[in-house]
Parts: structure tokens; C-alpha cells; sequence
């Protein structure tokens, strides 16, 4: 049998009581098995990005006394990954991921679909380390009847959730979220031996998953055409993209309650079933995705989320400048990850870490920046990692290294952002080619902004013939051009939008600068468009002034 095991430790903590507690898991197994237990030398998961690995590992080996059959290998892996959760919750820090040899570790089960398989409860959240997990939001089976459908051969995995209303005039019956298997990272366990009756896989996934509904067909005045349609959608239900969940007479979730999260647990009353949907999984799934045993702590924070971002946000954002502000909004927008940990740190090491950002915004705001920036990214990548570790250890790094950035001539450094249904993503400043305006204005008060669903692909894809297209881009778009966006002191308002951006869902925004110039007088410096009466035409040439373009001759206006 072989497994790897993982954990991440504090400073004051040694690598030696981790394999020693190691030791001490497998001794009884060792002993029952005759087996003869080999663990490697401590080393630090590799990891892609600018944040160094937190996370320490050992591959484990047990060589057995005797030989065995397949069903019997299979059988001791999964004795001893239940006996791990079960032992782990008096020694969570000690025994925290056990991952198994995903090709010997579960039986091959073949089965291209499974319906109706119950859920106990489904929870949002994210990880705030390798065994707990904090969850910002709980939908239970008393308020919801809740089922999956597992598409093992399209790999999809399907949650429906029906309301159990309590009110009578309502018109939306059931809601679905889709996950593809490609956009599972990781499956994490808790199967332990003497748990509440229940089985929870931990889905760490790239992107939220979207949210679909389907409306009731029936309008209760006992029209027979409408009843007849009704029973068509019955047996065959259309679902289409929506932005909420719920209804009055229970609660209602939107899109941007749940965006921060990158954890769903789902929490399974039929253990032998959930064993069952793992195995097939494990066959289903890319190679990337670690399937990984562990016993997670799930710990309620979604009450505090708001409160603990705005106190960071009033007591840090005196003391930086815009770059930097910018920089830890983009790591507070990114997920819910270092907002979750700060909430469950003690109020002495949460105001540590305040003071250190403070200390170190005195001492190099550019590598500050860079640090930020860094965890952002780290973010993003899905790496779970303790943010309030991780900064002064990057901070350090980047203190030696930072030199501020160099731009070739004829470009600039433009700030990007993503808008999608659910959250806005911040992406650090990246070279950009001048143009008319760039040249004349200053590009550190504008924003390259696109719009995407939150799988981050087109609005398009899945707006194209929806029922309700008009009210869903009024929601996601056109909203947010008319309000513009706030971003520290500085507020970003629509500017235009260049031919290409049009393409790509995209438009430029701009703050009012030193020199008061606004997106208003800018729109009047650019020119005349008054005169043009069609809308496309008229976008096509206020584009035309943010076609990426070299300075060579300046031809005056007269003469």
C-alpha cells in the first residue's frame, strides 16, 4: 500500500512530530498485517507561482507479510483512510490529508449514469487550511429537497435543489448547478468510522459552478395546454442561466453571496452509496485531480465575512496608496480565502497581521504590492497556503528583489478587470500598447474592463437564447456601466470601447484624475460624435481613438 501525506505547519512546529504521529497511526495496522512501514524523508510539495509552498509532504509505504488479491488491496486502503478520519479528529493538526495510490487505492467501478442519489445538505465555502473548512453558507434538506445526477460519461455532476415552499404564489420549482469534472482540483474525504451518519466529499473546483432554473409551467387556472406543457418539461426540463437561488418564503441566495467560494461539500445520509460515487469518479476524473482523505472541521463564518473585510478595509486603507490598495482588493475580490482565515485567527495574531501590513506599507509600498499580488495569484491557483505566514515570508523576498517595473516605449501600464455575474477579479497592471487617449491622459486612473459568466467564458455562450437575455445583460452589464466602480477614493466610469474590445465584451473605464479630466470631458476631447445616428457606427469611430497605435508625426489641427 503506498500513500502520500501532507500537511502544513507553523513556525514553532517541527517536521519530526508529524512523521512521529505517522508512525503512530500505522504501528497498529503495521502489526495486525506484519507489514513493514517505510516513510520518506520530509520535502515541500512544488508548487507553480511566486508564493513559495507551505505545504510539507512524505510518500508512505506499507509492504504487507502476505500476498493479497485486488478486492482485498482495495478493501484495506479505504479500513485505513476511514480509520485516519476517525483518529485525526483528536489530532487534526498532526494527521491532516492522506492521499491513497488513486490507480490501486479504489475499485474500478463502470457505470455511465446515476440518478437520484440523495443529499443530506450542501454547503459553500473555502479551505482555511488542509482540514477545515469554512463555511459561509448551508442549504439543508429540510428547506430543500436536494439530489445529484451524475453524468459519469458526458462528466458532468448535476445538483438539483427543489424549494419546499410555504408560501402558494410562487413560479420557480427547481434550480440546478453544474459542475464538469474537468473543473474538479481536488476531492477531499471525511468518512470517518464514528461521524453523525453521514459521508463528505469536499469538491475544490476552479470556477463557481452556474446556476440554472426552471420555471413552473403551470399557471393554476387549469388551462389544459398549459398542463400539457407542464408534463412535457416534467419529463424532459429546460433549464436557463440564472443569477439567484430560493425563494421569499425561505431565503434567497444570489450570485455574488456565493462567489467568493471555491469549496462545495456535499454531504451524503448513504455512506455505501457515496463510497460507490467516489470509486467511479476516481475513474472519471482527470489524473491531476487528487482524491485525498481527511478530517475537516467545519467551522461556520459566513456571518462574519462582511464585517472582518470592512475592519480591514477602515483600518488599512489610511495608510496605503492607490497601488497598493488596489493590490488588497484584488486579493479580498479574488475569493473568500484570506477573509475566511482572518476571521478564525485570535484577535492577538489578526492584529499582528494589521500592524505588519502597516509596517510594511512604510517600508517598500512597491514590494508590498508585488506581495499582494502574489497571494492573488496563489488564490487563484487554488493553492492552500496561511495568508497571515505567507505575507511577511513574500514581503522579504520581494524587499530584496523589488526594482519598479520597466515599460518599452510606446506602451504603458494598464490595470484589468474581469466582471462576471457573481464578483469582480482585480488582475495586476500589464503592459499595454498606447493610443490616442493613453498618450494624452493618464493611464494610472483607467480600466480595461470585460465582462464574462462566472466559468469566465463569453456572455454570449450562455445568454444567446435565453428567455430573459434582456434582464439578465441589464443585470450584469448594463448596471454596471451606469454605476461605474468604486475602487478605494476613485470612481470608474464608462469611457468607451475600442472595436476589438466590443468583440471580447469589453470597455474602458476612467477615474477623475489630478488634472480634473473625467470620462465626460474625455468623450468631449475625443471629438463630435453627435452627429451620427447609428449606434454601432458611432461606437466603431469613438473606437477608433483606442486602436493601438505608435506617436510618430504630430500633425497640427490648422494649417
Amino acid at each position: 500500500l503506498s500513500f502520500t501525506v501532507l500537511w502544513i505547519q507553523e513556525r514553532q512546529e517541527h517536521a519530526a512530530s508529524f512523521t512521529s504521529a505517522l508512525h503512530n497511526f500505522f504501528r497498529p495496522f503495521a502489526l495486525e498485517h506484519r507489514a513493514t512501514v517505510n516513510i520518506s524523508d520530509v520535502s515541500v510539495k512544488p508548487v507553480n507561482g511566486t508564493c513559495d509552498g507551505q505545504v510539507r509532504q512524505v510518500f508512505c509505504t506499507l509492504a504487507l507479510g502476505y500476498s493479497t488479491t485486488v478486492t482485498e488491496m482495495c478493501r484495506l486502503y479505504g479500513a485505513l483512510a476511514r480509520q485516519w478520519c476517525t483518529v485525526g479528529v483528536a489530532s487534526s493538526r498532526m494527521l491532516q490529508w492522506l492521499k491513497p495510490n488513486r490507480d490501486r487505492g479504489f475499485k474500478r467501478r463502470v457505470k455511465p449514469y446515476e440518478h437520484e442519489i440523495g443529499l443530506h445538505s450542501l454547503s459553500f465555502g473555502t479551505f482555511a487550511g488542509l482540514s477545515i473548512f469554512a463555511e459561509s453558507h448551508l442549504i439543508g434538506s429540510g428547506h430543500y429537497k436536494l439530489k445529484c445526477v451524475f453524468k459519469h460519461d458526458e462528466r458532468t455532476l448535476e445538483i438539483h435543489l427543489t424549494p419546499r415552499h410555504v408560501c402558494s404564489n410562487y413560479e420557480i420549482d427547481e434550480y440546478q448547478l453544474s459542475i464538469p469534472y474537468g473543473s474538479i482540483l481536488r476531492l477531499v474525504v471525511n468518512d470517518g468510522e464514528d461521524r453523525a451518519g453521514t459521508t463528505d466529499i469536499f469538491l475544490h473546483v476552479r470556477a463557481l459552478p452556474l446556476l440554472y432554473r426552471r420555471e413552473s409551467r403551470s399557471s393554476g387556472q387549469g388551462n389544459p395546454w398549459l398542463l400539457v406543457l407542464e408534463e412535457i418539461f416534467k419529463r424532459d426540463p429546460m433549464f436557463n442561466r440564472s443569477l439567484s437561488l430560493g425563494c421569499s418564503c425561505l431565503s434567497v441566495l444570489h450570485s455574488r453571496d456565493l462567489g467568493g467560494n471555491s469549496v462545495l461539500k456535499l454531504s451524503f445520509a448513504d455512506r455505501p452509496m457515496a463510497q460507490e460515487i467516489l470509486e467511479r469518479l476516481s475513474w472519471r476524473c482527470r489524473r491531476s485531480t487528487e482524491f485525498l482523505y481527511s478530517p475537516v472541521e467545519t467551522r461556520e463564518v459566513g456571518s462574519q465575512l462582511k464585517a472582518t473585510r470592512e475592519l480591514l478595509d477602515a483600518r488599512l486603507t489610511p495608510h496605503l496608496r492607490y497601488p497598493c490598495y488596489y493590490a488588497l482588493h484584488a486579493v479580498f475580490q479574488q475569493g473568500n480565502d484570506a477573509v475566511a482565515q482572518m476571521v478564525l485567527l485570535k484577535a492577538s495574531i489578526f492584529e499582528t497581521f494589521i500592524q505588519n501590513l502597516i509596517k510594511f506599507a512604510r517600508n517598500n509600498e512597491g514590494a508590498l504590492e508585488q506581495t499582494l499580488f502574489g497571494i492573488r495569484a496563489a488564490i487563484e491557483d487554488r493553492h492552500i497556503m496561511n495568508v497571515h505566514s505567507a505575507v511577511p515570508e513574500l514581503f522579504e523576498k520581494f524587499r530584496i528583489t523589488y526594482a519598479p517595473p520597466r515599460v518599452p516605449p510606446g506602451s504603458c501600464l494598464v490595470r484589468r478587470v474581469f466582471v462576471t455575474p457573481s464578483r469582480v477579479f482585480f488582475l495586476p497592471p500589464n503592459v499595454h500598447c498606447e493610443n490616442r487617449v493613453l498618450r494624452q491622459f493618464d493611464a494610472e486612473y483607467a480600466l480595461r474592463v470585460s465582462f464574462r459568466d462566472d466559468h469566465l467564458q463569453q456572455l454570449s455562450h450562455t445568454l444567446m437564447f435565453h428567455p430573459k437575455k434582456d434582464e439578465m445583460m441589464e443585470e450584469i452589464v448594463a448596471k454596471f456601466l451606469r454605476d461605474g466602480l468604486k475602487v478605494g477614493k476613485r470612481v470608474f466610469k464608462f469611457l468607451a470601447s475600442s472595436c476589438s474590445q466590443l468583440r471580447d465584451h469589453g470597455v474602458w473605464l476612467y477615474a477623475t484624475d489630478s488634472q480634473g479630466n473625467s470620462a465626460d470631458s474625455i468623450r468631449h476631447w475625443m471629438g463630435d460624435f453627435s452627429t451620427i445616428p447609428n449606434v454601432a457606427k458611432k461606437m466603431a469611430r469613438m473606437g477608433q481613438c483606442f486602436s493601438s497605435t505608435e506617436e510618430s508625426v504630430k500633425v497640427p489641427l490648422e494649417g
